[in-house]
């Protein structure tokens, strides 16, 4: 715990900037980490056949995605708080452990959702002083 809390602090340092808000970005660039365990410690992850690991395997891939979504506000245009939270109760539909039926409806959420984005991302207007030269 002290190794991981001095390393935020510590690129804050070096950064310049503040420690609290590095460190809340710190920590939702490493939710992965801390979601891995559960998944290990309350599915059959480890001990199940190749099936049923590449089954929880990409489900916890697309939640992981939803939860980065919902924290960051954006998945394909920017968003509001209300869907971010409703990219944040999919992810846990995503990544409750053995329950087949959330698996799915979070799936299917998550697809309806991400396809309505990037229709949205497509009409949005290209404003031409945000293209690199």
């Amino acid at each position: 715990m002290c190794g991981s809390t001095t390393a935020w602090v510590a690129a804050a340092a070096i950064a310049g900037t503040p420690q609290i808000r590095t460190g809340f970005t710190a920590w939702k660039l490493a939710k992965g980490l801390y979601i891995l365990p559960v998944l290990f410690a309350y599915t059959p992850f480890l001990y199940g056949d190749w099936v049923v690991a590449l089954e929880i395997f990409l489900f916890t891939l697309i939640g992981l995605y939803a939860f980065a979504a919902a924290f960051q506000g954006h998945l394909e245009t920017d968003h509001g708080i209300a869907m971010r939270l409703l990219l944040g109760v999919v992810a846990v539909c995503l990544l409750f452990p053995q329950q087949p039926l959330l698996h799915w409806g979070g799936l299917i959420a998550f697809v309806m959702l991400y396809l309505w984005d990037r229709m949205r991302a497509r009409k949005l207007p290209v404003n031409p002083s945000d293209i690199d030269t």
